[in-house]
């Protein structure tokens, strides 16, 4: 399949996904009331915290099954890296399981501050997340053999199926069994495990046929320690990090008020989500590259996906920066909520579109196989970003968190994203930089501009609903036709370096 149709459907399925969570959002948080809501949000806290387990594993899964498609790795080799990957995936899905049920009523006595919820449901609700939790971060493990195989058709509707069983089926089933914390975890517990068997059922589907004997060692994992290291550093850090201010918060603010923030977090995080189909097909497309040895294709197809990924995460997170107040008064409905959070939402908007660009580096050494450096960004980056978020919150509460978490992530892309380019593809991070990042935005600036000085100022709900998706709409429209007209540009050239 083509590299952009691959793309596209993936967009497809994110879109889907995080439209219909958003969508929603506001009405869980209606109808469950603002504590319960509160457990909600905490438990997309620890369900993006679980992957501190990953250790870098499930990258691995998919760069070792795009090498054996490249018939770098044969089918055999496979086999047995496979079957120790998945030992160590079912160790540790238990084990964070038993720690989460185990630890369910300490959490809730010593860290959360529950206010209005009986003790014991909110216990049992967090139980019931861990085991939830446990079973979606095995399936990833199975979502990393569909995605390493490059089967980006399947995928993408089965993750937009699995959406809609999450979200709109969890409010059919509290319509029918009443809106109360235990009837929600206990959906979201069927959907996993339902989640967790048709992605295992489908991976060994991929799974190459061999008559050896497969044994049931770790050994095969051995020649990949060195990686594997840097990789579980890296994955573990970097999982933190996009979870230790939501952690932290979740201790010092009432449960009502992290809910509330956790929803202008949660739309911050769209811009995350219009780069994420670019990484699942880039990464074990570069990859691939690597090991064939097309050297001049494989920076062509990164600088492609960088251009790509800025127009559209730099580009929504400007425009979500920019319609911030009128976005949350028209999705929440209350406008002295959104007065009070709309900073927040645009300052972690531009941090998710900084952050987003520089995963480019990421997705460089990936495909190389080696994260040592990365590993060292990322645990450097959580250090500072820990202190930044303990002294911040205590000096001006949520809204100076916003803002160090747009300062950090700029200096990251500035810096040390240079640091990584300098060793792997040198000479090309200030032109990147410029052309491929900062250069794909000047539209959206300056529509922007042009908006600003129109000062429409919306007065019904209605009117305010249709002004974030016009003033959206045109802001997210000039910035892919200058795409379009910029990768028309290059391609040419391209083509004619290549005759």
């Amino acid at each position: 399949m083509q590299l952009r149709t691959s793309i596209a459907l993936n967009y497809a399925s994110q879109l889907y996904v995080t439209l219909l969570a958003v969508a929603l959002v506001p009405v869980l948080e209606r109808r469950m009331g603002a504590e319960a809501y509160g457990l909600v949000a905490f438990f997309s806290m620890l369900f993006a915290a679980f992957y501190v387990l990953d250790l870098g594993l499930t990258p691995m899964v998919q760069r070792e099954f795009a090498r054996m498609r490249a018939q770098v790795l044969s089918p055999l080799d496979f086999r047995r890296i496979w079957r120790a990957f998945a030992m160590v995936f079912a160790g540790l899905a238990t084990a964070g399981a038993l720690a989460v049920v185990l630890l369910a009523d300490a959490l809730v006595q010593r860290w959360l501050n529950v206010l209005e919820l009986p003790r014991e449901t909110a216990s049992h609700a967090v139980a019931l997340m861990g085991l939830a939790v446990a079973l979606r971060w095995w399936s990833g493990f199975h979502r990393g053999a569909v995605s390493g195989g490059e089967h980006m058709v399947w995928l993408p509707v089965f993750n937009a199926l699995m959406a809609t069983l999450r979200f709109p089926g969890a409010l059919l089933c509290m319509h029918l069994w009443g809106y109360d914390v235990t009837t929600f975890f206990v959906f979201q517990l069927g959907v996993a495990l339902l989640e967790w068997a048709w992605l295992a059922a489908k991976a060994h589907t991929l799974l190459p046929q061999v008559e050896e004997r497969l044994g049931w060692s770790l050994a095969p994992l051995r020649p990949m320690w060195r990686l594997g290291l840097a990789g579980a550093v890296a994955a573990a850090s970097g999982a933190l990090l996009m979870q230790v201010d939501r952690a932290l918060l979740s201790g010092r603010l009432p449960l009502g008020d992290f809910g509330h923030f956790s929803m202008a977090v949660l739309v911050a995080t769209m811009v995350m989500v219009l780069s994420a189909p670019i990484s699942t097909v880039l990464m074990p497309r570069l990859a691939r590259l690597h090991a064939e040895g097309h050297d001049e294709d494989f920076v062509q197809i990164y600088r492609m996906g960088s251009r790509l990924a800025s127009a559209l995460a730099m580009g929504g997170a400007l425009t979500l920066a920019f319609c911030a107040k009128p976005l949350l008064t028209a999705w929440t409905g209350e406008a002295d909520w959104a007065m009070q959070y709309w900073p927040v939402l645009a300052f972690y908007a531009l941090g998710y579109g900084f952050w987003a660009m520089g995963g480019f580096v990421y997705y460089l050494q990936y495909a190389h196989g080696e994260l040592k450096w990365h590993a060292w960004g990322n645990a450097i980056t959580l250090v500072v970003w820990s202190l930044m978020v303990w002294w911040l919150s205590e000096w001006g509460g949520v809204l100076a968190v916003g803002m160090g978490w747009a300062v950090l992530t700029g200096a990251y892309l500035l810096l040390w994203a240079w640091v990584v380019h300098a060793r792997y593809m040198p000479r090309v991070h200030w032109a990147w930089l410029w052309r491929d990042v900062l250069a794909m935005n000047w539209p959206v600036l300056l529509g922007m501009l042009l908006f600003s000085l129109l000062g429409w100022e919306p007065q019904s709900r209605r009117e305010t609903f249709a002004y974030v998706w016009l003033v959206g709409g045109v802001l997210m429209a000039l910035n892919m036709a200058w795409w379009a007209w910029t990768e028309r540009r290059h391609w040419g050239r391209w083509l004619q370096r290549a005759k």
